[in-house]
């Protein structure tokens, strides 16, 4: 009556081929590793600069700004408030 756990599991799974990632794949998952890197080091430098740091503050309140309107249904002001947005956050991260 005791289970043997180790034999069970082996017995019904059938063994599995590793894949091993081509130098291709390799190379394009470190590409992909480094942009990330440069995207938060690009943040941290907006972080810490105080006028980039006031933009993106600005931006926050925007958006909720765009929610608010959303909500209240005045369209309008929701548009204007997203492209006041979105026009911020394209000057931050172009500069």
């Amino acid at each position: 009556m005791k289970s043997n756990r180790h034999s069970e599991s082996s017995s019904a799974s059938p063994a599995k081929k590793r894949h091993r990632r081509t130098e291709e794949e390799l190379i394009q998952a470190l590409q992909a590793k480094i942009s990330m890197l440069e995207r938060r080091k690009q943040m941290r430098a907006v972080k810490k600069d105080p006028t980039l740091k006031l933009a993106d503050k600005l931006v926050r309140a925007l958006k909720r700004a765009e929610s608010e309107f959303q909500s209240m249904g005045r369209l309008d002001l929701a548009n204007s408030a997203k492209a006041a947005a979105i026009s911020v956050s394209a000057a931050i991260h172009a500069g």
